[in-house]
């Protein structure tokens, strides 16, 4: 399929992107070396910007400072509580073991 670029910007910052469809554009966020809050907003010819634009939360990577408990059961869901900095709450929150990704029960407190 044929994808249509555009420009997508993080205030006045520009990426490139591309046209997934109608109301979708993939394109790669600004690195940030803080948490930072971007107001994003989509170009389809590099000047004229979209009326709609949208926030864009931007976190530092988590760090990850210890694991509790350190072993569990296989034939049960076990509890796993992860402390560290930069763990923030969001729906989006997941969690990678190995190559098994747990969509059930991830809850970010703090």
């Amino acid at each position: 399929s044929i994808q249509h670029y555009s420009l997508v910007f993080f205030g006045n910052l520009r990426v490139s992107a591309a046209w997934i469809s109608p109301t979708m554009v993939d394109c790669i966020s600004p690195e940030s070396t803080q948490p930072t809050k971007w107001i994003v907003s989509v170009s389809d010819n590099g000047i004229d910007l979209s009326t709609f634009e949208a926030d864009f939360i931007q976190f530092q990577d988590p760090t990850i400072h210890s694991v509790s408990p350190k072993f569990g059961f296989s034939s049960a869901s076990n509890i796993i509580t992860l402390i560290g900095d930069s763990v923030h709450s969001s729906d989006s929150v997941k969690c990678l073991f190995r190559d098994v990704n747990s969509d059930e029960n991830v809850v970010v407190n703090g």
